[in-house]
């Protein structure tokens, strides 16, 4: 059962990889980003270029840390192993405390219908996780990343004064509205609200303190003391190794709710391809996306997804 919840833990902390898609600051206030813009700000989905438009699966996944840097073309290349200092290069110099951070984020199918020209509803769902750790001295750091065990830390004592690390993964059901709410020539203000369902699927966090370490050999360190605090959600009591994902993902577990508010200032001279249905007839919003400044007001409230914690034995020396 130990096994399992770590599994579970390891999949909330490290839920992303040095990738990343779907997610364009730019593509999502364009009148073309249809059901993808709505999650960034619900205003957007007002005034798009689609009648409908339906996501059948996409995925934004994410990292970041503040040890490790890549050199661009490694990530792309074929070779088999990567080499430290040359494809990636660890920051064993550094004086500050190491951290990491990554997120995913699942759309499954998802869609948007203009009602008007005007105005658009969309449905959304995903299904999300997030997990950040660190906290470690970079001398910690060095010790686990450079080709651990390595014999050139033996019989050296390692200490770290603070750590720690914590994930959650969810289910999102999102119901939106927006709504051109003014139109007088070259400027536009859009307004639109998403309303969330969210189920709690996992939860998981730990915290060490006052950790203190010998590394003796390459197979034997003594662990001289430490405190550690360490949690999860209970519903990680009842799955098994033989679980299937189907099995575990349980959208309505955990209840919560969330929305999101958004307002967006629009300046678009010579109408940029817009007007009115009747008015175009079939050449009602035509293939015309000319780039202007504008402003974008999102505002998250979110009421949370209650998990229920069973708290583990909370100190361990």
């Amino acid at each position: 059962m130990l096994t399992n919840r770590l599994r579970y833990l390891v999949i909330c902390l490290l839920t992303a990889v040095s990738a990343q898609a779907q997610v364009f600051n730019g593509y999502h206030t364009s009148h073309f980003a249809g059901v993808h813009a709505v999650p960034f700000n619900p205003a957007l989905a007002a005034g798009t270029r689609y009648k409908w438009d339906v996501n059948i699966i996409g995925a934004d996944v994410k990292a970041g840390n503040t040890y490790y840097s890549f050199v661009k073309a490694s990530l792309l290349s074929s070779q088999e192993k990567m080499v430290r200092n040359v494809d990636y290069i660890p920051d064993t110099n550094a004086t500050r405390r190491q951290y990491g951070w990554g997120s995913a984020d699942i759309m499954l199918p998802s869609v948007l219908f203009s009602i008007d020209e005007r105005q658009s509803v969309a449905f959304t769902w995903r299904v999300r996780g997030s997990g950040n750790a660190g906290g470690v001295e970079t001398n910690v750091a060095n010790f686990f990343a450079l080709n651990y065990p390595n014999p050139r830390f033996t019989n050296r004592n390692f200490s770290a004064e603070y750590a720690s690390g914590t994930g959650h993964a969810w289910n999102e059901f999102a119901f939106s509205y927006a709504r051109v709410i003014k139109d007088e020539g070259d400027h536009r203000w859009k307004a639109g609200i998403t309303l969330k369902y969210l189920g709690g699927q996992a939860s998981a966090y730990t915290t060490v303190r006052d950790a203190s370490f010998t590394f003796n050999t390459t197979e034997l360190a003594d662990i001289n003391s430490a405190k550690v605090y360490y949690a999860y959600n209970e519903e990680l009591d009842e799955t098994t190794s033989d679980d299937s994902w189907s099995s575990v993902y349980k959208p309505f577990q955990n209840p919560g709710i969330g929305a999101d508010i958004g307002i967006v200032y629009e300046w678009r001279p010579d109408n940029d391809g817009f007007g009115s249905m009747q008015e175009g007839g079939p050449d009602w919003n035509p293939d015309a996306d000319t780039g202007k400044p504008g402003l974008a007001f999102p505002y998250l409230i979110s009421a949370g997804s209650p998990i229920a914690r069973r708290p583990l034995p909370p100190t361990w020396t």
